[in-house]
């Protein structure tokens, strides 16, 4: 590929987001690109908070993330569609923002499974992909970050379709 020196890699990861065991094996990741002597890793472990913040600073190469929720709750795994969340694909949806804020406010539980039911079919419609790789960690990397390249080992990455 031409590429002659180490390529410098800041994975950010919210252990809160993606459950116990993503630190270890982000570690083991980390360790093994460093061993191919292509990449010096840095892995910064953030809240949500800081995420954003990193991200909109442009500090974020590479987001670890899960899209298996570490949480019974359908919020944690829908929140990362709002157009502040985590995910940073760029995506806004007025509709989505709206119901996702509907439905953190609501306290009866029926009304708030309605408006999940509601915030599921609006995401449904307005996202090109809905990731539907269970219990499979995607890694998504800023355009900035030249050189990356899909190979038959990875599992298929459905983010690049659109309709």
């Amino acid at each position: 590929a031409g590429i002659t020196e180490r390529v410098a890699l800041t994975i950010h990861l919210v252990p809160e987001d993606v459950g116990g065991p993503a630190s270890a094996e982000l570690a083991e990741l980390a360790a093994q690109l460093e061993a191919s002597d292509l990449f010096t890793v840095t892995v910064i472990e953030t809240d949500a908070d800081g995420l954003v913040e990193a991200l909109r600073a442009g500090e974020v190469s590479v987001v670890f993330h899960s899209f298996v929720s570490s949480t019974l709750d359908p919020q944690a795994y829908l929140e990362g569609f709002g157009s502040d969340g985590g995910l940073a694909w760029g995506f806004r949806d007025d509709v989505v923002d709206d119901l996702l804020m509907q439905q953190r406010a609501e306290l009866d539980p029926e009304l708030r499974l309605a408006l999940l039911e509601q915030l599921q079919i609006a995401i449904a419609e307005a996202v090109p992909a809905i990731p539907v790789s269970q219990g499979v960690r995607l890694v998504f990397a800023r355009s900035s970050v030249l050189g990356v390249d899909v190979e038959d080992t990875v599992p298929l990455d459905l983010s690049a379709l659109s309709r």
